[in-house]
């Protein structure tokens, strides 16, 4: 990095154990400093993802519209082939320092791993991840089969590698996607310590703080707003007194209402949809929660129903 032009003067790595580790500073940093610049040709964009030969056969077939998640597989079939090239990559460097094994992401936990899970809404989410990789890969493995040179074990990796560690960025007007290397070593804190962004003026992206922090304190990042079971199902981790935390709850109007069909007709839907997902909270101004209260209003709600749609469709033939 030194090499191709990044700056990082104020930072160090600090290792704790083998596998996990952190970034301190190594001299007090004022708040406004700029603690690291990556310059762009040492960022792995979309673009380059797009241009690469198994990508511009993705691109050709046109999986942009037809993966469930199209960016990080991308990112994924360009991280798969650099890996191919080894030790002839211009990111080997990066490449090397990428986490081996993933045994800390659910998705790849072992059955008895998972039975400590038992009874969580989190166990459906795993399986549901499971899923949606093994789709996305027997998608492209179909469209373009020099993509099954990789296996899904494989391929499973490198997408929960892109998942934790890309930026989303704007380059010269075009928001594009990339990793960055160091940026994604700082680890999670709210509110946040440093802020980020990409420079044109600088041809950089730059991890700018927007806090005093002292000599050997940790330098964090913020990754958003997010329930545990987003951080850790996509980065392998929960952070305590989360004041994000969610839980998934299915809500279904029950078919033996006598209002059901009333109901359905009222809303536009069938009958296949005769139900809603939410994420609550526990925090009551929340909108998700206005709207979940309203639904099973609506759900349980059994006086004069029948009148109400009379009176919604004549309403609608006088109009």
């Amino acid at each position: 990095m030194l090499k191709g032009g990044s700056t990082f003067p104020k930072l160090k790595l600090r290792y704790y154990s083998d596998n996990y580790r952190g970034v301190h500073a190594a001299q007090d940093i004022k708040n406004g400093d700029v603690v690291l610049k990556v310059p762009l040709h040492q960022i792995i964009t979309l673009e380059m993802a797009y241009r690469s030969p198994i990508g511009k056969l993705m691109y050709e077939k046109g999986l942009r519209q037809r993966l469930i998640s199209p960016k990080h597989s991308f990112l994924g079939s360009y991280l798969l082939q650099e890996m191919k090239k080894m030790p002839n990559s211009e990111f080997k460097e990066y490449l090397d320092i990428l986490p081996k094994g993933l045994n800390d992401f659910p998705i790849f936990f072992t059955e008895e791993e998972r039975s400590f899970l038992k009874g969580s809404p989190f166990l459906t989410q795993i399986y549901e991840k499971i899923e949606d990789i093994k789709a996305d890969y027997n998608l492209i493995t179909n469209e373009v089969p020099e993509f099954a040179q990789f296996t899904l074990r494989e391929y499973s990796e490198v997408r929960m590698m892109v998942s934790s560690r890309i930026f989303g960025i704007t380059v010269n007007g075009v928001k594009t996607d990339g990793f960055v290397p160091y940026a994604d070593m700082l680890n999670h804190r709210r509110p946040r310590q440093t802020t980020w962004y990409y420079d044109d003026a600088r041809k950089g992206f730059i991890i700018e703080a927007c806090d005093d922090i002292p000599r050997g304190a940790q330098v964090y990042d913020s990754y958003g707003r997010k329930c545990n079971s987003r951080f850790f199902l996509n980065y392998g981790f929960i952070n305590h007194n989360n004041d994000a935390n969610e839980v998934p709850i299915r809500i279904d109007m029950d078919p033996q209402d006598p209002g059901f069909d009333v109901k359905l007709n009222l809303i536009n839907e069938s009958k296949h949809k005769a139900y809603h997902k939410f994420r609550v909270v526990d925090n009551l101004q929340e909108q998700v929660m206005n709207e979940f209260i309203s639904w099973m209003r609506y759900v349980n709600f059994d006086d004069n129903l029948a009148l109400l749609y009379v009176e919604k469709n004549q309403a609608v033939i006088e109009a």
